[in-house]
């Protein structure tokens, strides 16, 4: 969490996604990072219209981290591993 910015948007499973909600915001008072499961309906693995949009309207303005590569992102954005061992996409 610590080499997040305080204003990233991360997406992973849910077993992570509480974890780093509760160290950012509980623990280290850092409210400003959005924490959201990829995948959030059991058997969907279709990344969802909605939350391309919400991508669309913040990638400009906030860094945006997924736990693992968005293959389905691939043709829209650019994909990069960082030394967090989270993956960071741009345009």
């Amino acid at each position: 969490m610590n080499s997040l910015e305080d204003n990233a948007i991360v997406f992973t499973d849910w077993d992570q996604a509480y974890s780093f909600y509760y160290v950012a915001h509980a623990l280290q008072g850092r409210t400003g990072m959005s924490f959201h499961e990829t995948y959030p309906q059991e058997g969907v693995t279709q990344f969802a219209e909605s939350a391309i949009a919400y991508i669309e309207a913040n990638i400009d303005s906030r860094p945006i981290y997924f736990s693992e590569r968005p293959s389905q992102l691939a043709v829209k954005f650019k994909t990069t591993r960082t030394g967090l061992g989270l993956f960071r996409i741009e345009r």
